[in-house]
């Protein structure tokens, strides 16, 4: 059986499809866990491979970056950031009302 830890993901049903044409006699597990999780859990053996978002805090762990999203921030015109054509999520002035959806 192999066991395969996933975060939610647009791709995620070709990497499957693909996957399971690729590879007929593999079982697939699938289980929803945060980043956190699955690094554990792949440190304990317990999964084989997992999906996450960057970054990840174990650096003995090896990734691929298979995907990247565009990210967009949605703001009031008069908010001090909505003039600057680049905005860096780690500014001090973009910290105290941040939030992101699900």
């Amino acid at each position: 059986m192999f066991q395969l830890f996933l975060a939610p993901f647009d791709l995620l049903p070709l990497i499957l499809r693909q996957f399971r044409e690729q590879f007929l006699e593999v079982e697939l597990v699938l289980r929803e866990l945060t980043t956190s999780q699955q690094e554990q859990a792949l440190r304990d053996s317990r999964i084989h491979v997992g999906f996450a978002h960057p970054p990840l805090e174990d650096d003995t762990l090896s990734y691929k970056c298979i995907h990247r999203e565009t990210l967009v921030v949605a703001l009031s015109s008069t908010h001090p950031l909505a003039q600057k054509e680049h905005i860096c999520v780690g500014s001090q002035s973009a910290k105290p009302n941040f939030y992101s959806a699900p």
